[in-house]
């Protein structure tokens, strides 16, 4: 499947083809596919659809890595109301 791939090394997003969500039950790094090479990835990747990458495309690629990581973390205050 066809996805986006943002790293800290990337310049701004890659298309890759992603082979696994994860290399085992115990590695949870995601295995792609660049130019018929396998990789393990800790990066993020995204679904390639039209309004995520005009999403990638309005933020400057030297910030987009971090801007994303921020867009992803969930605000955390405790698991459960009544704890």
């Amino acid at each position: 499947m066809k996805v986006l791939h943002i790293t800290l090394i990337t310049d701004g997003y890659e298309e890759v083809e992603l082979i696994a969500n994860a290399v085992s039950p115990t590695n949870s790094l995601a295995v792609i596919s660049i130019d018929e090479a396998l990789y393990f990835t800790g990066g993020i990747i995204l679904q390639d659809t039209p309004d995520i990458r005009i999403l990638l495309n309005s933020i400057e690629k030297q910030y987009l890595y971090r801007t994303m990581l921020q867009v992803m973390t969930k605000p955390y205050i405790k698991q459960y109301y009544k704890e």
